[in-house]
This record gives C-alpha cells, structure tokens and sequence, in this order.
C-alpha cells in the first residue's frame, strides 16, 4: 500500500485516559500528527477528505495495530499492552487511519484541517 499514516491525537489521549496511562504518540509512527477531531472520529471517516487549506487527504482504511506499539519509545521497554487495550475498551484494534494524497501542497505546524464527505 501506498498510503500516509495520520494519528489523531484526541485518540490518543481518549485511551490513556481509559487505561490511567500516558500513551506516547511516538508509538504509532505516523507521518502526520492531528488534532481538533473527536476521540475516533477519523475510524468512522473511511471514503471521505481530510481538508488543510488546498492539501486533501483521502482516508482510505483504519489502521490496525500489532504489538510493535507496545513498546515504550523512550525506554524500549514493552509496557503498554495497546492492542489488548485497544479490543478491551473499544472493541477493535484500530489507532489512525491511512490515507492517499489527492491534492498535494504544504502542510504546516498548527494548520487546521476538516473533514468533508
């Protein structure tokens, strides 16, 4: 697949907050990081754009994840059980989405984004 990895941090911080830890974004390797969207939002987004200005991102498919998360990206400790955690409090293993680039440009620090059918 040919796709860009986009985590959203509101997710993220919905899970540590359930299982009472920090969940480092670094975990999940994403090439872009967003905020501004609802905890999940972006799982239920799946055929529609992710709008920055001209940039337009086509979500493509949940990410699901494996075990490599579970490793602590300071420590290199396994610590965090994610996706045990992920099926336990939400029913699915699934943290960020894939998207393709359908219109190119510049994306920025802070730029906001929205998502449009």
């Amino acid at each position: 697949m040919s796709a860009i990895s986009v985590i959203n941090l509101a997710s993220l911080q919905d899970l540590g907050n359930r299982v009472g830890a920090e969940v480092h974004r670094a975990r999940f390797r994403a090439n872009i990081e967003i905020d501004g969207l609802p905890p999940f939002a972006e799982l239920d987004a799946v055929g529609q754009t992710l709008a920055f200005g001209d940039v337009a991102l086509r979500i493509l498919s949940r990410t699901k994840r494996c075990a490599a998360t579970e490793v602590n990206p300071l420590t290199a400790e396994r610590d965090l059980k994610v996706p045990y955690l992920l099926r336990k409090e939400y029913g699915h293993t699934d943290m960020g989405v894939y998207v393709e680039v359908v219109k190119g440009g510049r994306l920025t620090p802070g730029q906001h984004g929205q998502l449009k059918s």
